[in-house]
C-alpha cells in the first residue's frame, strides 16, 4: 500500500495546489486584474480546505465499509463535474468579494475539495492498514503542493495557454482518481476500524494548534497581498510565498531536517524589523518588497510550524490534528483578507501580522514573566526610545521630498542592531515590534495623510508631501498637485509628456477616452468642444479625485466617468467612438495584464476612429512592456511607436525623479507619420512578445532579468 498510497497523496497535493493558480489566473480578467483576486482566492481555497479535514475527521468515524462507500460516491461525482465554467464578471453595483466567491464554488470547489480530502484520508486508512506512524506522507504532500505550485509560473504557464493547462488538470486528476481508487479497495481489505487508543488532546494542546496555524495563515495572506498589490497580480508573485509557506510544513515535518529555533528567532527578529520598516517607508526597491516580506513567511512559518510538529499527537488522532491545522490555517486567511478592509484604510494586516509573530515568539521563548519584563526600567527606556523614533519618522515622512530612501537607511541602521542588543529578550522585543504596528496601523506615521479608502481594489490614500497633494494606490502616485489656478498637471501628465501632448493635439470637437481616472490630471488639457470620458473600477477614486483635486472641476471640455472594468464597459460602446484612447490603468505599479493581451488591444483599436490613436502608459519600475505592446500591434496589423520624457524640475510636480514611457497604437499608415514627425519612435528594436487571454507570462518582461 506504500507506494499508491505516496502516489495517491502526491497527486492530490501537486493537482490542488496547481489548480489555485489556474484558477485565479482564469477569474483576473473578469475582477478588474486586481491583487485582491489572488488573497481571496487563497482564502476561499482554505476554507474548502478545511472543509474537507472536516469531512475527513467525519468519515474516519464512520464504519469501514460506509467510509470506503461514501468516499467512492464522492470520487465519482467530482470526476463528472466540469470544474472550468467561464467566470462571469460583477456588474459595477456588486460586492467583487462576493461575486467571486460565488464563480469559484461553481467552478472549482468541489474537485479541490475532494483533492483536499485525500491526504488525511489515506493517511489514515494506511495507518489502519499497516500500524506505522503516516508523517512521511505528510511531507510527501508538501513536496507535492510545493512543486505543483513552483511548477506553474515556471513551466505551465510559460509553455501552455490556459485551454491547455485545463486540459492537462483534468487528466492529471482522473489519473488522481484511478490511483485513489486502488488505495480505497487496498483500504476494504484492512482489519476493522478500532476507536482511537490514545488519550484525547487536552484543550491547551488544541489551541496552540489552531493559533499557530492561524499566525501562519495570517501572515502569508498579508504579505501575499502586499506584495502583489505593489509589484504585479501574476502567478510568479502569488506562488512564492505560498511556495516557501509550503516547504515551512515540508522542514518541520521532515524527521532529518533540523529545528534550530534559536537561530530561527534572531533571523526572526531582524525578519520583522525589516518588514515593519519597509512598511513604514515603502521603499522603491522590488528586492527589498519582495526579500523582506518572502523572509518573515519563510522564517516565521517554519518557526510556527516547527512548533506544530513538535507539538504533534499520536497517529490515531491525526484527523483531528490536521482539521484543527485547517481550521487556523482559514481562520487566520479570513483575519488576513476579510477584516482589514472592513476596519482600516491601509495595508494594516502586515504589520499587525508581523507583531503577533513577535509576541508569539515573546511568548515561546522568553523566560522572564511578562511582569518582569513590564517592571524593568530598561524596558520602558527603550521603548520611549522607539517612540522617539517614530516620532521622527513621521516627521521626516511629512517633510520628505525624495522617495524617503535615506530616511529608511537611517532607520535601519538604528534600529536592526537594536534586534542583536535585545536578542535575548523577546518580551521585549515583542512590546517594541507592537508598538511599531500600533503606529503604522493608527496613522501616526501618515501625519500628512489628508484621506485614505480602501476597498476590493485596493488602498488609495491622499497626502500631503512637502506642500505637494498627491494620491498614491499602493505605493505609486497615481497624480499631484501643487499649481496656481490655470496651471498644467506636471510630471507624467506634463503637456510635454507623451500622455499630456496626445490630449492636447486632438482637435476641439474630439472625442477622448481615458482608461483609469486616478486625479483626473488630463482633463486640464481638454478644450471646449471636446468630451472626455474616464473608465474607472474603482469606485473610492472619484469621490477622491472630486474632493482633493480640481483637474476635473475646472476642465473646458465635458467630462465624466464610467465605473467598471474598462474592457467591458469600452467593449459596449460603439466602434470608432474616439479620436484618442488612453489606457492609463495601474494597480499600483502594475498593469493589469488582461488589458495588454491581443483581444484586449483589438478593442482598443476597434474603438478608436479611422485615424485615431491609442496611447499606452507603460512607465515601470518591475516590467519592460514594450516588447507586449509590439506584439499586439503586430497581432493587430497595427503601428507602434513609443516615447520617452524627463520632466525638467519646473515640469514635474514634485522633487521626485520621473521618467515617462508610453507606446502608441493606430492603424492608419499617415497617422503613424504624423506621430513619428513629432518624436515618436517604431518599436522596431524591441522583441515582440504577445500576450492572449489564453497565455500571458511575465517572466520575459521583468526588468531585472533583462
Amino acid at each position: 500500500m506504500r507506494f499508491v498510497a505516496i502516489a495517491s497523496i502526491f497527486l492530490s497535493a501537486f493537482l490542488a495546489f496547481s489548480v489555485e493558480p489556474l484558477t485565479a489566473k482564469r477569474f483576473l480578467p473578469a475582477f478588474g486584474g486586481t491583487a485582491s483576486v489572488w488573497v481571496t482566492c487563497l482564502v476561499a481555497f482554505q476554507g474548502v480546505l478545511f472543509l474537507g479535514y472536516l469531512y475527513a475527521h467525519a468519515v474516519a468515524r464512520l464504519a469501514r465499509k460506509t467510509q470506503i462507500g461514501v468516499h467512492l460516491g464522492l470520487l465519482a461525482v467530482s470526476f463528472v463535474v466540469f470544474p472550468f465554467r467561464v467566470p462571469r464578471p460583477p456588474s459595477p453595483e456588486a460586492v467583487p468579494l462576493f461575486g467571486l466567491l460565488f464563480e469559484m464554488a461553481r467552478s472549482a470547489a468541489l474537485p479541490f475539495f475532494v483533492l483536499s480530502t485525500n491526504s488525511a484520508l489515506v493517511q489514515h486508512w494506511y495507518t489502519r492498514r499497516t500500524g506505522k506512524a503516516p508523517w512521511f506522507l505528510y511531507a510527501v504532500s508538501n513536496a507535492g503542493s510545493l512543486l505543483g505550485l513552483l511548477g506553474y509560473p515556471l513551466i505551465v504557464e510559460p509553455l501552455t495557454g490556459l485551454r491547455a493547462q485545463s486540459t492537462l488538470w483534468l487528466a492529471g486528476y482522473a489519473l488522481f482518481v484511478v490511483c485513489t481508487g486502488v488505495v480505497v479497495v487496498i483500504a476494504a481489505g484492512a482489519a476493522s476500524e478500532a476507536a482511537p487508543s490514545s488519550p484525547a488532546p487536552p484543550r491547551e494542546q488544541v489551541v496552540r494548534w489552531f493559533t499557530r496555524s492561524a499566525l501562519g495563515a495570517m501572515l502569508l495572506t498579508a504579505v501575499s497581498f502586499w506584495i502583489t498589490m505593489d509589484v504585479a497580480a501574476v502567478p510568479l508573485l502569488w506562488v512564492l510565498p505560498l511556495a516557501l509557506y509550503l516547504a515551512t510544513f515540508i522542514l518541520a515535518f521532515s524527521p532529518r531536517a533540523p529545528f534550530p529555533r534559536a537561530s530561527l528567532v534572531i533571523l526572526a527578529m531582524l525578519a520583522i524589523m525589516l518588514g515593519l520598516l519597509n512598511s513604514m517607508v515603502n521603499p522603491r526597491s522590488i528586492e527589498l518588497v519582495v526579500g523582506s516580506g518572502l523572509g518573515a513567511v519563510f522564517i516565521g512559518g517554519w518557526i510556527v510550524h516547527g512548533d506544530l510538529s513538535r507539538d504533534r499527537p499520536a497517529p490515531d488522532r491525526l484527523t483531528g490534528y490536521y482539521l484543527w491545522i485547517a481550521a487556523g490555517g482559514f481562520a487566520g486567511g479570513l483575519v488576513g483578507n476579510v477584516v482589514p478592509p472592513l476596519l482600516f484604510d491601509s495595508i494594516a494586516e502586515y504589520p499587525i501580522a508581523l507583531a503577533l509573530l513577535a509576541i508569539a515568539l515573546a511568548a515561546a521563548t522568553d523566560t522572564r514573566p511578562i511582569r518582569e519584563t513590564l517592571r524593568s526600567r530598561s524596558t520602558w527606556a527603550i521603548l520611549a526610545g522607539v517612540v522617539a523614533l517614530l516620532a521622527l519618522a513621521s516627521w521626516g515622512l511629512r517633510t520628505e521630498r525624495g522617495d524617503g530612501s535615506w530616511f529608511h537607511m537611517i532607520l535601519i541602521a538604528v534600529l536592526v542592531p537594536g534586534v542583536v542588543l535585545v536578542r535575548k529578550r523577546p518580551g521585549l522585543f515583542g512590546l517594541t515590534s507592537a508598538c511599531i504596528a500600533v503606529f503604522l496601523v493608527t496613522g501616526n506615521l501618515a501625519g500628512n495623510l489628508v484621506d485614505a479608502e480602501r476597498s476590493f481594489y485596493g488602498v488609495v490614500r491622499v497626502s500631503m508631501v512637502g506642500g505637494v497633494k498627491r494620491m498614491k494606490h499602493g505605493t505609486t502616485i497615481h497624480g499631484a498637485a501643487r499649481r496656481k489656478p490655470g496651471d498644467p498637471p506636471g510630471a507624467y501628465y506634463h503637456p510635454s509628456g507623451p500622455l499630456g501632448e496626445s490630449v492636447v493635439a486632438q482637435s476641439d470637437g474630439a472625442r477622448i477616452g481615458i482608461v483609469g481616472l486616478g486625479v483626473g490630471a488630463l482633463a486640464a488639457l481638454g478644450r471646449p468642444g471636446q468630451t472626455i470620458t474616464f473608465y474607472e473600477i474603482n469606485p473610492d477614486v472619484a469621490p477622491l479625485a472630486q474632493e482633493h483635486f480640481d483637474f476635473l472641476g475646472t476642465s473646458l471640455a465635458a467630462v465624466d466617468h464610467v465605473l467598471g472594468d474598462a474592457r467591458l464597459t469600452i467593449g459596449g460602446v460603439p466602434d470608432g467612438t474616439f479620436d484618442l484612447l488612453v489606457v492609463d490603468a495601474f494597480s499600483s505599479d502594475a498593469v493589469p495584464v488582461h488589458l495588454l493581451t491581443k483581444e484586449g488591444v483589438a478593442v482598443w483599436l476597434r474603438k478608436t476612429k479611422p485615424g485615431g490613436t491609442v496611447v499606452f502608459h507603460v512607465s515601470n519600475r518591475y516590467f519592460h512592456l514594450l516588447p507586449v505592446l509590439r506584439g499586439a500591434a503586430e497581432a493587430s496589423k497595427a503601428h507602434v511607436l513609443s516615447k520617452s520624457f524627463e520632466p525638467t524640475m519646473e515640469q514635474r510636480t514634485e522633487e521626485l525623479a520621473t521618467e515617462v514611457v508610453a507606446g502608441a497604437m493606430t492603424l492608419d499608415s499617415a497617422n503613424a507619420a504624423r506621430l513619428a514627425a513629432t518624436g515618436w519612435q517604431p518599436l522596431t528594436a524591441e522583441e515582440s512578445i504577445l500576450w492572449t487571454d489564453d497565455y500571458t507570462s511575465v517572466l520575459t518582461t521583468l526588468t531585472f532579468l533583462r
